[in-house]
């Protein structure tokens, strides 16, 4: 089951420990006023900066197409809608953490649900 990652909307920046898997790493949320968005920026257990300034876009990863030395074992996903507000988040909007196996079932019971169709081929000579 996908984690969902706690968030704090009041405050405008924050940051947490958060276990993923058998790593811990801080997990830090930024709204921009200018923006109007929330932003990820996500560092390992020794506070080594793994990605900064992600923005927070519903129906996509802030971690998709990520090239680092660091394999977290799956990725971050958001869900809501966009024109969000800051108290959004936790709300309307929310991360949430995915692993590869979950990813992996979820992929597998969606092409379950949506078989190819069958590729009728008439040989005329």
């Amino acid at each position: 089951m996908p984690i969902q990652i706690a968030s704090f909307p009041a405050l405008s920046t924050a940051a947490q420990v958060v276990t993923i898997g058998q790593a811990q790493y801080r997990v830090g949320l930024r709204w921009s006023y200018p923006m109007q968005a929330w932003y990820l920026d996500l560092a390992d257990g020794d506070d080594v900066s793994i990605m900064q300034g992600a923005r927070l876009s519903p129906g996509w990863s802030p971690t998709f197409g990520l090239v680092c030395n660091v394999d977290m074992g799956g990725m971050f996903a958001v869900n809501g809608t966009d024109g969000y507000a800051q108290a959004a988040l936790g709300s309307q909007l929310t991360l949430w953490w995915w692993t590869q196996a979950e990813l992996q079932a979820l992929a597998d019971a969606v092409a379950a649900a949506n078989p190819p169709p069958d590729l009728l081929v008439e040989v005329v000579t």
